[in-house]
């Protein structure tokens, strides 16, 4: 590297679809537009992008009226984590059509 040069943090495709939460076809079809960033020819057979590049495109989005970034980053890691709407789990559960049925047998 030369004085102020920064190396770039290559990241590959399951990595961007987990930064973005977009699908594959989702994400080429937004390059097509040029709404995404493109990605680097790495060899014959692969691509990656640059991770700022990626991060900053994120950055831009607008964020959701009454969301955070924070909440929204939070939200897509529970969702991907299998753990859905932790907050509200009780809730949905105590209510379900199951839970009712079960509780007028009772009765």
């Amino acid at each position: 590297m030369h004085g102020n040069q920064k190396s770039k943090q290559l990241i590959r495709l399951p990595d961007v679809i987990i930064m973005t939460g977009m699908t594959k076809s989702t994400i080429y079809a937004k390059i097509k537009h040029g709404e995404f960033p493109r990605p680097l020819k790495i060899s014959y057979r692969h691509v990656a992008w640059d991770k700022c590049e990626v991060t900053h495109w994120i950055e831009s989005l607008p964020v959701a009226q009454g969301s955070t970034l924070h909440d929204v980053t939070n939200r897509q890691f529970q969702e991907r984590a299998g753990l859905g709407d932790i907050s509200g789990s009780v809730e949905a559960t105590a209510s379900s059509p199951t839970s009712n049925m079960e509780a007028s047998k009772d009765a």
